[in-house]
């Protein structure tokens, strides 16, 4: 089922991608894209891609400019790039939960957790968030992530960009307020 629900995502997103006129930024995402798209769906391959995005557009050219990057363009190339990194590190979670073979235990606390912790609701409530909050999605999946002790991402500067732009290069992951 994740697989087959990743397969949608990555279809609608390529859809998306075809509406975004900001060169050479398109193009590269597109790339990205199209990499990651061919690798393996498990839980290890799509944690890392989501990881590892970051390292990748710290390659990217330089001509990107700050009055390139306010437009409409740049904007829905934003939203698209944070719902799939979102998305991507949601599949990853579902796939690590379940693919390690939980304990009847921990489904039953993921069914019903312990007051003020994240359960399966969590889950649920970031999967509908992310074509309007990707970062507030993000946030919930990783608190999911570490109350199971799972290894959890920084949440995205949401102007990965323009951060991307301001920096001149990405050592890993622009968290939320580095730029």
């Amino acid at each position: 089922m994740v697989a087959e629900d990743l397969r949608a995502k990555m279809a609608a997103i390529w859809v998306e991608l075809t509406q975004v006129d900001l060169q050479p930024a398109a193009t590269l995402f597109g790339s990205w894209l199209q990499w990651v798209d061919q690798g393996p769906a498990d839980a290890d391959a799509l944690y890392a891609s989501c990881r590892d995005f970051w390292s990748e557009v710290g390659g990217w050219p330089r001509e990107l400019s700050r009055d390139l990057l306010d437009t409409k363009d740049a904007r829905r190339l934003l939203s698209i790039g944070l719902e799939l990194l979102g998305y991507r590190y949601f599949a990853a979670t579902i796939l690590g939960f379940f693919g390690s073979q939980p304990s009847d235990k921990d489904l039953r606390e993921g069914a019903e957790p312990p007051p003020g912790q994240p359960g399966f609701e969590t889950l649920a409530s970031a999967r509908v968030l992310f074509a309007n909050g990707p970062s507030l999605a993000w946030r919930l999946i990783s608190e999911f992530r570490i109350q199971r002790h799972m290894e959890a991402l920084p949440e995205p500067d949401p102007q990965w960009l323009d951060a991307l732009v301001a920096e001149g290069s990405s050592k890993g992951m622009p968290a939320k307020g580095q730029a």
